[in-house]
């Protein structure tokens, strides 16, 4: 169990870092492209699928349950994380900065 918490912690660095180094190329550079759009999403994918993995258990979801949990959560993250970064590109023309 220890093995997975730990497991769980580097996940949520690892996302938090993915994502907010995302974050400032979109922030600092409008023109961003299909590559950054793909790491913010695996960043919130992993952050997402974390937390679910944690949740998940203390829930007492048990194998295949907290599996699918987790899968869930990282694909909805991952979808809404791709969805906002669209929205993003089409509210801020490229010539703004």
């Amino acid at each position: 169990m220890g093995g997975l918490i730990v497991l769980a912690i580097a996940w949520i660095i690892i996302g938090i870092v993915v994502g907010a180094l995302g974050w400032m190329i979109v922030r600092s550079n409008p023109p961003y492209g299909l590559r950054v759009e793909i790491g913010a999403c695996v960043g919130i994918a992993l952050l997402f699928g974390a937390g679910a993995w944690l949740e998940g258990g203390w829930m007492g979801f048990g194998g295949v349950g907290r599996l699918a949990y987790t899968m869930i959560f990282s694909v909805v993250g991952a979808v809404a994380t791709l969805w906002f970064l669209r929205w993003w590109k089409r509210r801020r023309p490229a010539s703004e900065g």
